[in-house]
């Protein structure tokens, strides 16, 4: 990626920024709540990888439910997270939040090795929604979008 967002505290600027990691310079300026953070994601998608972004869109338009999840698998693609792993239809995906840590999704069988996916499994709260055949988690999205967009 060739931007970051950061938090600015400074007394004129508070809120988060699109930065420009090769210049610095701030490219976009958003508020400090929670969807302000949103809203520079997708500022910073729209830069970085306006397909990834679109393709999330239209996922969230026909699959409401998925609309959080499709924005951070559009993030996983775009930062490069996703690396097919030699076998058809299977993929890597590294963690955002977890470092060392990689999930195998299997995208012909709908699945994935992340907590997020397997919980739904076991129909606990704060899990993957179930949408189509399966529950669908950012790595699955993510794989979806490689495919569409790598083809």
């Amino acid at each position: 990626m060739k931007t970051a967002i950061c938090y600015s505290r400074s007394k004129h600027t508070r809120g988060y920024q699109v930065v420009s990691l090769e210049t610095g310079r701030v490219l976009a300026q958003f508020g400090s709540g929670p969807q302000e953070k949103a809203k520079a994601e997708r500022a910073q998608l729209e830069r970085e990888c306006p397909k990834a972004l679109a393709l999330a869109d239209r996922i969230a338009r026909k699959y409401p439910e998925l609309k959080a999840r499709a924005l951070l698998g559009a993030q996983l693609y775009a930062l490069g997270h996703v690396r097919r792993n030699g076998a058809e239809g299977r993929y890597d995906v590294r963690s955002q939040s977890k470092p060392g840590v990689t999930y195998q999704v299997n995208v012909q069988l709908g699945s994935c090795t992340c907590p997020d996916w397997e919980n739904s499994l076991l129909g606990m709260d704060r899990a993957a929604p179930w949408c189509g055949n399966g529950p669908k988690c950012k790595h699955l999205l993510a794989c979806y979008m490689a495919q569409m967009l790598d083809s």
